[in-house]
């Protein structure tokens, strides 16, 4: 509900509507597809809205969500690792940085090219 919410404050503010969208996760993007709707807004001919975690149901959206899937498994089993490692031997050297690359799942509430 959040994403319907803040969109539909946003829709009724006047600023002029973006060629695209990034919602903080896919569930938050499902409430924007609502309000775009609502409003009579075209996605993604009039603007484009891309999600992030691939929600079981963002291939069922009407239109299908472009989303970006993580993971999540590698990262958590990744942080168990290092925690382990760190409680083991604190006094080793640890990664304090690692890249987990996300994998784009084109669908089709965005425009070819706009989110990748």
């Amino acid at each position: 509900t959040s994403g319907y919410l803040s969109m539909g404050k946003f829709l009724s503010s006047g600023i002029p509507l973006p060629s695209a969208f990034a919602a903080a996760n896919d569930s938050v993007a499902f409430g924007a597809l609502k309000a775009f709707e609502e409003k009579g807004i075209r996605i993604p001919d009039e603007v484009s809205i891309v999600g992030i975690d691939d929600h079981p149901m963002s291939r069922y959206m009407r239109p299908a969500l472009t989303t970006y899937r993580y993971d999540f498994l590698a990262v958590m089993r990744r942080l168990i690792e290092m925690i382990v490692h760190r409680i083991e031997d604190p006094d080793s050297e640890y990664p304090r940085r690692e890249v987990f690359t996300p994998i784009f799942i084109e669908r089709d509430s965005c425009r070819k090219g706009e989110a990748s």
